[in-house]
């Protein structure tokens, strides 16, 4: 329906706005929380998106864009977006 569409929508934008703040894959955040512990602290970061899916593209060091990725369970969102950069040749 529109609202599931509109909230996919929305949440592909945070993963690429929190990979261009935070300069790591999604699923580095996931992992921490899953951790516990101080990993918990993640749920501070502003705009965190802690669910895979997310991975910044970089040349140079810096960041050029991102694939965001969402749809799917986290763990295929993942696998889209790994594939995604495997097809760029990165």
């Amino acid at each position: 329906d529109g609202q599931h569409a509109d909230r996919q929508h929305r949440r592909r934008a945070g993963q690429g706005r929190f990979r261009r703040t935070y300069r790591r894959p999604t699923k580095a955040f996931q992992d921490g929380l899953a951790a516990g512990g101080a990993g918990l602290r993640i749920l501070q970061l502003r705009g965190a998106t802690a669910v895979e899916g997310g991975i910044p593209l970089t040349e140079g060091g810096r960041i050029i864009g991102a694939i965001g990725v969402s749809g799917g369970s986290s763990e295929q969102d993942g696998v889209v977006a790994a594939a995604g950069l495997a097809a760029m040749g990165r």
